[in-house]
């Protein structure tokens, strides 16, 4: 295994759904005592209690992860549906993986010392945006043209949407050296890496996510994170697909004012910050192999 498994038990034990729904419902009661002219009836306190009930998310942190395989067990059980396609999904943490050439963003790419750095627009060197690693999802994806996908920044691109200024290089792992430091390094998103999760996406939404409120069936059929293989979550879907999805590559939008926004870092955010790999309004970037082994990615956003 290229990457460390995601352990599921561990976490739902962190974030169980009768906690947080418990929670949900005693931080309104306690809004309501602070703030009661907000509250006029009882259909007031209930609505807000609703918002405020785990639903499904995008996953970045480990409780949205935690939080969205618990409603759908709760909702649609956990027996195999012939509608499911397999997806590797990547939890992220904070620095640098124990191994070079796992999925991340930002940091140090798993790059050989001997190739040379894409040029940006105007001739300086291009940044280094992420790279996905293969190598654990063959089986989702089938034949690659290499086992990592790198991706750079020859613009303003995970600022501005531009994707045709995205550029991309496949890198297989082999015995050269690989480089120290970074080109570019302080337009690169803070680094994080990915530890990997084995779920599934619905090509159907079962009505028993669409019956109830506290499921936002959309985050819940189809998981919308970093991750190989799976269903691309659209959020504007095209007429047409350019190619074979492989991967998506989604914006590091952790959990807020909660334990673990990142699996090695317990303490809550306060704020989000500017620096993590942001697509527009949290979207994503989706990529697709084309017939003469080059990537094509799309950028959809709320």
């Amino acid at each position: 295994m290229t990457h460390t498994r995601f352990d599921l038990d561990r976490w739902i034990a962190e974030f169980p759904l009768v906690r947080l729904r418990q929670e949900a419902r005693e931080f309104v009661t306690r809004r309501r005592a602070e703030v009661p002219r907000e509250y006029p009836d009882e259909a007031a306190v209930e609505r807000h209690v609703r918002l405020m009930m785990p639903h499904g998310e995008i996953v970045t942190s480990p409780v949205h992860m935690a939080v969205n395989e618990q409603l759908r067990r709760e909702a649609i059980g956990d027996t195999a549906r012939a509608d499911a396609v397999p997806t590797d999904v990547f939890i992220m943490a904070v620095g640098e993986p124990p191994r070079r050439e796992a999925t991340k963003v930002g940091g140090l790419p798993y790059w050989p010392v001997n190739r040379k750095w894409p040029a940006a627009r105007d001739g300086s060197p291009a940044c280094f945006l992420a790279q996905i690693n293969f190598a654990d999802s063959r089986d989702l994806t089938g034949e690659l043209p290499g086992e990592i996908l790198a991706v750079f920044d020859c613009g303003e691109a995970w600022r501005g949407l531009e994707s045709d200024e995205l550029h991309f290089e496949w890198v297989t792992p082999s015995a050269h050296a690989l480089i120290g430091t970074v080109p570019c390094a302080e337009k690169s998103p803070n680094a994080v890496f990915g530890v990997i999760h084995r779920t599934y996406d619905l090509r159907e939404v079962p009505s028993a996510l669409q019956d109830s409120r506290s499921y936002s069936m959309n985050r819940l059929a189809v998981i919308q994170a970093t991750k190989i293989g799976g269903l691309p979550p659209w959020t504007q879907p095209p007429a047409e697909l350019p190619g074979r999805y492989i991967a998506t590559l989604g914006s590091v939008h952790p959990a807020h004012e909660i334990r673990f926004p990142f699996l090695n870092v317990e303490e809550p955010l306060s704020e989000y910050g500017d620096d993590h790999l942001m697509w527009g309004d949290v979207g994503n970037l989706y990529l697709f192999l084309q017939n003469d082994g080059a990537v094509l990615g799309t950028i959809d956003c709320y």
